[in-house]
C-alpha cells in the first residue's frame, strides 16, 4: 500500500539533483530576459514554476540554498564600497537586508498551490524609494554601482551555467516524461489589455492559434472600439530570426562601405545610391532590398571583383531565410530572405530553452526569435507569441488558460 501511495507523487523516482538542475534552469530562463533586448525577450514579474518543488522533500532546502549562494556574492561588491568610504557609511546601511533586500533574489514561496519568484527590482532604482532614499548620494550612487556589478556579473554567469546544466530534452523528461504534448503559448500587445494564455497540442495546427486569439482578443477589442463589422483580412504569423538578420546586417554594411572609382558610369553611380539610401532608410528593408543587384551594379562599377562579388553572395546567402512564415492567404510572395514554415503547426514555436544560449551570444544579448501574430489589413495591431512551457494536457496555472474547445 505504501508502494502505491509513493506512486502517485509526480516526483517519485526522480533523481533529486536532476530537479534540483530543472529548478536551476527554469531561474535561469527567466532570469536571463534581464540580459535580453526586451524588444526579443518578454520580461515578466513573476516566475511562476512549472512544478511545485517544495512538496519534494528535501528539494527547497536545496534551492533556497542556491538563491542564497547568488545572493551572497554581493557582499564582496558592498564591502569593498564601504570599506572605502567614511566610517559612517557602514552604520547607515546596517544589516543590509533592508537596504538591498527588494534588489535580490527571493526565495520561492507557495502561492495558491504553486511555487512562484518575483524579479528583484532593477539596480538603477536603488536610491528612489525609501529606506534607501534617505542615504547620501555619493553612497546610493556606488551601492547602485555594485548592485549593477553583481547583476552584470555574478548573476550573468550563474545563468549562464545554469541554462546549460540542463538541455531542453532533459528539461522536459525530467519534469513531465513523455506527456509533454502540449504548449502553453503568451499572446500579448496591442490592441490586447492583458496578456492571454492558450494552452494547445503541439501538433495542432497554427491556423487554430490564430483563430483563438481572434476571438479571445480582437474581436473583444473591435466591440469595445464600435469596429466589430470590420474586415481585417488574412492572418499572418512570422518567426523572425534575431541573429540570421544581424549578420546579414552586418554583410550589407561590409558591401556599403565597398566605393567605386569616380570615373565610373554616373548613372550606375547613382542607382548604387539609390538603393543604398532605401535599404538605410526603411525598417522594412528586407522586404524591398535585392542584394544581388547592389553586389551586380559595384560589379559592373569595378568596385569589386566578380569573386569578391560571389564571395559576398554566398555569404549573405547561408543567412536566409531571416523570415518564416504562416497565413492562411497561400498566395503571399517569397523571397529569399523569406519562406512559408514547412510544418504550421504549434511544434515549430521556440519554447524558451531553445532561444539562444546566453554562453553563445554577443555582448549586445539580441540574438533572439521573435514570433509575431497580425492581421494583414489591421494596421494597428501587432501581438507578440511566446512559447512559455512545453507541458501536459492536464496542466494548470495560477491564472487561467485557454483551451480548445471540445
Amino acid at each position: 500500500q505504501q508502494c502505491e501511495a509513493e506512486q502517485v507523487h509526480w516526483w517519485t523516482g526522480k533523481d533529486l539533483q536532476g530537479l534540483k538542475a530543472c529548478f536551476k534552469k527554469e531561474l535561469a530562463l527567466f532570469l536571463k530576459g534581464s540580459f535580453v533586448d526586451p524588444e526579443h525577450w518578454y520580461q515578466r514579474k513573476f516566475l511562476h514554476f512549472q512544478r511545485n518543488y517544495a512538496e519534494v522533500p528535501g528539494l527547497l532546502r536545496l534551492c533556497n540554498d542556491e538563491i542564497d549562494q547568488i545572493n551572497d556574492m554581493v557582499n564582496e561588491h558592498i564591502d569593498k564600497v564601504l570599506s572605502e568610504g567614511p566610517s559612517n557609511w557602514k552604520e547607515l546601511m546596517g544589516e543590509g537586508e533592508e537596504m538591498l533586500g527588494p534588489f535580490l533574489l527571493c526565495e520561492p514561496e507557495e502561492h495558491k498551490g504553486f511555487l512562484r519568484i518575483p524579479r528583484p527590482e532593477r539596480a538603477g532604482t536603488f536610491g528612489s524609494k525609501d529606506p534607501h532614499k534617505q542615504l547620501p548620494k555619493e553612497l546610493s550612487a556606488k551601492v547602485e554601482h555594485a548592485l549593477f556589478q553583481w547583476w552584470h556579473g555574478n548573476v550573468r554567469a550563474w545563468v549562464v551555467n545554469a541554462e546549460q546544466d540542463c538541455f531542453a530534452f532533459h528539461f522536459s523528461q525530467g519534469l513531465w516524461g513523455d506527456s509533454a504534448d502540449h504548449v502553453e503559448i503568451k499572446v500579448v500587445g496591442k490592441p490586447a489589455r492583458a496578456a492571454v494564455h492558450f494552452l494547445l497540442p503541439h501538433s495542432e495546427p497554427l491556423e487554430t492559434l490564430a483563430s483563438m486569439a481572434d476571438e479571445h482578443i480582437i474581436m473583444k477589442w473591435q466591440e469595445r472600439s464600435g469596429r466589430d463589422e470590420e474586415y481585417y483580412g488574412s492572418w499572418l504569423l512570422e518567426v523572425i530570426d534575431g541573429h540570421r538578420e544581424k549578420r546579414i546586417r552586418q554583410v550589407i554594411s561590409e558591401l556599403k562601405d565597398i566605393r567605386c572609382p569616380m570615373d565610373a558610369d554616373p548613372q550606375i553611380l547613382r542607382k548604387i545610391q539609390e538603393l543604398e539610401r532605401t535599404i538605410f532608410q526603411h525598417t522594412g528593408w528586407m522586404q524591398m532590398f535585392d542584394f544581388r543587384r547592389l553586389i551586380d551594379l559595384k560589379t559592373q562599377c569595378r568596385g569589386i571583383t566578380e569573386q569578391e562579388g560571389h564571395r559576398i553572395k554566398r555569404k549573405m546567402e547561408q543567412f536566409f531565410p531571416v523570415k518564416r512564415f504562416a497565413s492562411c492567404n497561400e498566395e503571399l510572395g517569397e523571397g529569399p530572405e523569406e519562406e512559408y514554415l514547412q510544418d504550421p503547426t504549434c511544434r515549430v514555436l521556440p519554447a524558451p530553452e531553445d532561444q539562444q544560449l546566453l554562453a553563445h551570444m554577443n555582448c549586445l544579448e539580441e540574438a533572439q526569435v521573435t514570433v509575431k501574430l497580425s492581421w494583414i489589413k489591421l494596421w494597428d495591431c501587432e501581438l507578440r507569441v511566446e512559447v512559455l512551457a512545453r507541458v501536459p494536457k492536464d496542466y494548470k496555472r495560477p491564472y487561467q488558460l485557454v483551451r480548445m474547445k471540445p
